[in-house]
């Protein structure tokens, strides 16, 4: 039996999904922890669930925008 280590040691050379769930690491092409850009995807998946939009419009709100929560 091989074993790979931990998934949360993997780097990933890229991102594999849609740009708006892209963390910001990935977007500027550098190599990345996988296991937190799988979290940062999930992250915005539900903030568009919670919010009824995706929280970034394009890649220069993924890297430079603040996010903010509304109170309810």
């Amino acid at each position: 039996m091989q074993v790979y280590g931990d998934v949360e040691d993997v780097i990933s050379p890229r991102f594999c999904g849609t740009v708006k769930y892209c963390p910001p690491e990935a977007v500027t092409n550098e190599k990345f922890r996988a296991m937190p850009g799988e979290i940062w995807a999930m992250g915005v998946l539900l903030y568009t669930v919670l919010h009824g939009g995706n929280p970034f419009y394009d890649v220069q709100e993924i890297l430079h925008s603040r996010l903010e929560f509304d109170e309810q």
